[in-house]
């Protein structure tokens, strides 16, 4: 399992070629490390295990896992079995394709639900074997253990402690509520994009829900199809409200708008160490037809 893991880690970089994604190439730039859009980074996943349960937990979960899949047969219930298979598949399929940017802490969604718990149980069970180790060695095999489970438990919690009041988009209520008032409760908004600028993938169903008017995007929206959708929308007893990323060549002057918030860094060469100011700016235009 350990040369097929570290096999599968050192080729997939070679045989695997994605397309480029500007997600990664943006975190890149504000890391300052060389632009790579179509880079994975999966040759890393252990180094990424290390960041968050700390570089003890891994390699002893590790250790754990393995000495289980060598005892096979030894008179252990069939379950053990079958949840080992569950774990290799599962955490070979993920190396093999993680199934989304490799940006951090975002990325680790795809190893939290079988890798990571594995990891722990397969440390746990490290830890155990030590405590009931064999009779003459039995003192110094349990304080290893003790030290071994410290280990286990403190890493994380040193690692991750910081971060454990952070949050993602905090803040961003507030600015949405903001927009919503601006909009009006009998408001129906268009997203007017074009080919670089195409805000309405983000916003869209955020006005839907929580603004709660109809929203919809337009690509390369004309003076004539404005003009026409507000008096649809005038006729339903809704005022038109236009949202864009640059102001429009028509229509009335727009209000620049600002929807902030606080995340968690992104990151694709360190774990996230603290949370940083984000958001969107955008342009508003209100009172259509008025006047």
């Amino acid at each position: 399992m350990l040369v097929g893991g570290a096999l599968a880690l050192y080729a997939r970089p070679e045989t695997h070629r994605p397309v480029a994604s500007p997600a990664v190439e943006a975190v890149q730039e504000v890391e300052g490390v060389p632009v790579d859009g179509t880079r994975t980074y999966a040759e890393e996943i252990g180094q990424w295990l290390a960041w968050y349960l700390g570089p003890w937990t891994a390699p002893i979960g590790l250790a754990g896992v393995a000495m289980l899949t060598l005892t096979f047969g030894e008179g252990r219930d069939r379950r053990t079995y079958l949840l080992l298979l569950v774990v290799v598949v599962t955490t070979f399929a993920v190396m093999a394709d993680l199934g989304t940017d490799p940006i951090h802490i975002g990325v680790m969604r795809a190893f939290l639900p079988v890798t990571i718990p594995a990891l722990l149980l397969g440390a746990g069970w490290v830890t155990d074997r030590l405590w009931e180790g064999p009779e003459r060695i039995r003192t110094p095999a349990r304080l290893t253990a003790v030290v071994a489970l410290a280990a286990v438990i403190a890493a994380p919690l040193f690692h991750l402690g910081p971060l454990a009041e952070a949050g993602d988009h905090v803040g961003a209520l507030d600015s949405v509520e903001a927009l919503c008032s601006e909009i009006g409760g009998d408001g129906a908004v268009l997203i007017a994009e074009d080919a670089a600028d195409q805000p309405g993938r983000s916003i869209v169903q955020t006005l839907r829900g929580f603004c709660r008017v109809p929203a919809a995007r337009a690509l390369d929206l004309t003076e004539a199809e404005l003009e026409a959708l507000n008096t649809g929308w005038q006729e339903l007893g809704r005022s038109l409200a236009v949202i864009s990323a640059e102001p429009l060549r028509f229509g009335p002057e727009p209000t620049r708008i600002e929807l902030t918030w606080e995340s968690l860094e992104r990151r694709v060469e360190a774990r996230p160490r603290r949370t940083s100011p984000e958001g969107i700016s955008l342009y508003l235009a209100t009172g259509l037809g008025e006047g």
